[in-house]
């Protein structure tokens, strides 16, 4: 019998590699985890954390960066031929996302946003824009009767003009050139950075174009301009002989921008950061308790 052409299911059950202690002993000279280069007692030893949108785009190219970001030196060698080592993402459920997808429940979000587009500003966009909704609906043979049905017909144009298809003239001709919990993650990595209570030196977020237009948006530094594939926001603290200082960089072409808060410059100092932001800084309870007002 050819035992490999009977092969069809293979199951692997194996133990994980070299983690943290579960915990610390009473009178431990070593009882917090920045000795151990973890975020939490029990995880594998590292100095980053990845948290990725639960889809498989934003897994694969979370996997993607950090293969490019870390590859495997000395010891870490297991595969001449794959220069790659393992470092954990964490997967953010759409039902929990409150600061990537932004799909987690929220009524009085819906509330307000339905209340807003019923505001005489947003009919009169609607009204002017009538006409042109029409003609895209006639065009495209889609209904598009309101903003949000055309930005989700604009991302798909967005999408297929990466592909190098040619589309049609009429869409050349109709488009031309073609509070916020994050925040506080954001923030709170920081202040945990500098009270020495966290030993992760990079944090990353695998997410979507509508996480950055909205942290931006929130921020007001967002340009416009749809963040294209591969579109990257930037928060960097960094220290000098006495103070700690935050810049913000963006990257959604080939060019690396600097971005400035409005009173707050670039090399912007930390409390002067924390105070122009607080406006937009909620955190997931409060975030959870305004949702269900």
């Amino acid at each position: 019998m050819d035992i490999i052409k009977c092969f069809s299911i293979f199951i692997q059950i194996y133990r994980h590699g070299m983690r943290s202690p579960i915990r610390t002993y009473k009178n431990d000279p070593f009882n917090s985890t920045r000795y151990w280069g973890v975020d939490d007692y029990g995880e594998l030893t590292n100095d980053l954390r990845v948290i990725s949108s639960d889809k498989d785009r934003c897994l694969m190219s979370a996997a993607a960066t950090l293969a490019g970001l870390y590859p495997p030196e000395g010891e870490q060698i297991w595969n001449q031929d794959l220069l790659w080592r393992p470092i954990p993402i964490r997967l953010v459920p759409d039902h929990e996302d409150a600061f990537l997808k932004q799909k987690k429940h929220c009524p009085k979000y819906e509330r307000l946003y339905h209340e807003e587009l019923r505001t005489d500003y947003f009919q009169k966009v609607l009204k002017d824009n009538m006409e042109f909704f029409k003609y895209i609906s006639e065009k495209s043979g889609e209904n598009i009767s309101n903003l949000g049905q055309l930005k989700a017909f604009f991302e798909i144009l967005h999408t297929q003009s990466y592909f190098n298809v040619t589309l049609p003239d009429w869409i050349k001709d109709a488009f031309g050139k073609l509070e916020c919990p994050l925040i506080d993650q954001v923030i709170s990595h920081f202040e945990n950075i500098i009270r020495k209570e966290n030993a992760l030196k990079f944090l990353m977020y695998s997410a979507h174009d509508s996480t950055l237009v909205n942290i931006m948006n929130s921020i007001e530094v967002y340009d416009y301009k749809w963040p294209k594939f591969a579109a990257i926001l930037i928060f960097e603290l960094r220290k000098d002989d006495e103070r700690h200082f935050v810049n913000i960089l963006y990257k959604n072409a080939d060019d690396l921008a600097k971005l400035s808060l409005k009173g707050c410059q670039f090399d912007c100092d930390i409390h002067k950061f924390k105070q122009t932001l607080a406006p937009v800084r909620i955190n997931l309870k409060d975030w959870r308790r305004a949702c269900f007002e």
